[in-house]
């Protein structure tokens, strides 16, 4: 329904932005993985159609709390039992770039500073939806490398990030914007609201075709 659209499709693990009938850009995507946890795949990328609507550069990570419990707290923990320093489990956490906006003993507020070790890396694309989902850059590089990519907390990571930041800003009228603020140069978190949104469609097919009409059968990751 969209002529200018943001199209992933999540057994792909590619993400596309098409103009018309035209494809101008096609990346890599890292999706989220199939864990079970009571029968419910809790990591898995849902399907959305929204529209982007912000790009922000040098994110903070407000880390959600089933990661902080599930995952930062206890490694803080195992961290703080270690330490020859005596550190507790929220000095560990700040060691790491980590800052607490509301220490509380049961229900605390953790995010992450901007910077190159920051889990969203240097951008992310931000659209309406309740999930909370969004793209995002990464620091773990590598794992695009894989043929299968499910392996995130259901949020989509974006290979060359960057490269599709400039695209879509370009076309926007907004990219002068991100070059006056030198969005590149610093760590301070830089959030450009677009003129025009953008339709952004997270789609699951297990078929598609390609620019030489060949069928490519795609893994049905989830199940469905």
């Amino acid at each position: 329904d969209h002529a200018y659209k943001v199209l992933v499709v999540l057994p792909d693990y590619h993400g596309e932005v098409w103009d018309g009938p035209e494809r101008i850009h096609r990346f890599k995507v890292i999706i989220g993985s199939h864990r079970r946890r009571r029968g419910k795949r809790v990591n898995a990328t849902p399907e959305i159609s929204s529209q982007i609507i912000t790009i922000v550069f040098n994110p903070y990570w407000n880390v959600p709390k089933r990661i902080l419990h599930e995952e930062l707290l206890p490694m803080a923990q195992r961290k703080s039992d270690e330490s020859e320093e005596g550190l507790t489990p929220e000095e560990v956490l700040e060691k790491k770039g980590y800052q607490f906006r509301r220490k509380h003993p049961t229900r605390p507020i953790v995010r992450m500073k901007p910077g190159p070790s920051n889990a969203l890396g240097k951008v992310k694309f931000i659209f309406e939806n309740r999930h909370f989902v969004f793209l995002h850059d990464t620091p773990s590089k590598r794992k695009f490398r894989r043929l299968r990519r499910a392996m995130s907390h259901g949020c989509i990571r974006v290979h060359k990030p960057l490269t599709l930041a400039e695209l879509l800003l370009k076309r926007d009228g907004t990219w002068e914007i991100a070059e006056k603020k030198r969005v590149m140069k610093h760590y301070r978190e830089t959030p450009i609201t677009l003129k025009t949104p953008i339709p952004i469609i997270l789609a699951y097919f297990t078929a598609r075709v390609d620019e030489k009409g060949m069928v490519h059968w795609l893994g049905d990751i989830y199940g469905k």
